[in-house]
């Protein structure tokens, strides 16, 4: 039965004929795996990422699915789809179709979302766009390394969509169109989860900040919260958008550690904090260019003392120390200083800024005890 349903498949699509385009599906790649996954990604700097579309199609009377694809290892949403449905493309593309990919963003970073609270409309609804990819027009396949403006959109997370044009059909995977939808069926504010999505975390060297940067793009909800109260629903959890606490909830989730009992305390619980958190917390002041203790002791970034996934705090201003850089120019100097670079959410979505403009000149400084 397997081998008349390829050679069936095999010679109409050769042919060319009845070919009904059902959907797309994007699959990638990640440095040179067995497998082509359809599913979402969290990849590391560095990682080889390709891109590759699957045209998923009916073929004369076949009750069965089948699959053009340059690859023959294929999980289709979860799905190992057997080798035998799956079909080279030689005579398709040989007959040019058309193919455009786009990349999906929120429509703005920088602007603070609120979740209302009404019954009817409860939650915040995030705009996106699709921004075409021009340079990729055309290809079957492309290295993510290719996107233009690849730097500034990574580390961080971005969505992709791609459309197909053949013989008068056309057929795309999901897009800006597809939102998440809870169970009474009310928006919850940001895209599908089967939409692509793809993140690239940070190269820091402190896994903490690497993950906290791969959630950069995602926008600002001030109150990001969970329609049922769990965790595993929240807003951030789903990649809808979140706040600095549920961002660095995540990022700490994701590297390996759970820091759920602190939930929307970071990065000091309100009760007996030194218990908790076993952490030690300074006062710093600028003096010149660079910061100095209550003592005038000079803060010396490593390790064992303050350094990079450690918290810096003034009022409710809250940031995470990302880069060490000197005052008088873009190199380290292992010592804490205005020009030095730190990660929060100022008006928008995680972004990169200077401590001395952004946090002001007397800071509390946090480290936690047990290191990332």
């Amino acid at each position: 039965m397997r081998l008349k349903l390829t050679l069936v498949f095999c010679l109409i699509v050769n042919a060319l004929a009845q070919i009904d385009l059902q959907r797309v599906h994007i699959v990638t790649n990640i440095n040179q795996a067995s497998y082509e996954r359809s599913s979402n990604q969290i990849v590391a700097a560095g990682d080889v990422v390709r891109l590759a579309l699957v045209v998923e199609a009916r073929v004369a009377n076949l009750y069965s699915s089948l699959y053009l694809s340059p690859y023959r290892n294929l999980v289709i949403e979860g799905d190992t789809i057997e080798i035998e449905r799956v079909a080279t493309w030689r005579t398709f593309t040989s007959n040019e179709p058309v193919i455009r990919w786009y990349l999906i963003l929120p429509g703005k970073l920088d602007t603070v979302y609120y979740n209302q609270g009404n019954p009817l409309a409860p939650w915040a609804v995030i705009p996106y766009r699709e921004i075409p990819i021009t340079s990729w027009n055309d290809q079957w396949e492309v290295l993510l390394s290719s996107l233009p403006e690849y730097d500034s959109y990574f580390p961080g997370t971005v969505w992709l969509k791609v459309a197909v044009a053949f013989k008068g059909q056309y057929c795309e995977s999901r897009g800006i169109e597809s939102h998440y939808k809870l169970p009474d069926g009310k928006d919850y504010g940001g895209l599908s989860p089967q939409i692509m999505r793809l993140t690239v975390k940070g190269h820091t060297g402190n896994e903490f900040v690497n993950c906290l940067m791969g959630l950069r793009n995602l926008p600002c909800i001030a109150n990001a919260n969970s329609w049922n109260g769990y965790w595993v629903d929240h807003q951030t959890k789903c990649w809808i958008g979140g706040n600095f606490h549920s961002f660095c909830q995540l990022a700490g989730e994701m590297a390996g550690r759970s820091l759920l009992k602190y939930f929307n305390q970071f990065p000091l619980p309100a009760l007996n904090a030194y218990q908790l958190t076993n952490y030690w917390g300074k006062m710093a002041y600028i003096n010149g260019d660079e910061y100095l203790l209550d003592n005038k002791q000079e803060i010396f970034l490593s390790a064992n003392t303050f350094g990079i996934g450690d918290f810096i705090v003034k009022g409710q201003n809250q940031a995470i120390f990302y880069q060490d850089l000197s005052s008088l120019g873009n190199f380290p100097n292992q010592k804490l200083d205005g020009n030095d670079l730190v990660l929060g959410c100022w008006n928008g979505a995680l972004s990169i800024a200077p401590l001395l403009p952004t946090m002001g000149d007397s800071l509390v400084l946090i480290k936690w005890q047990k290191r990332w």
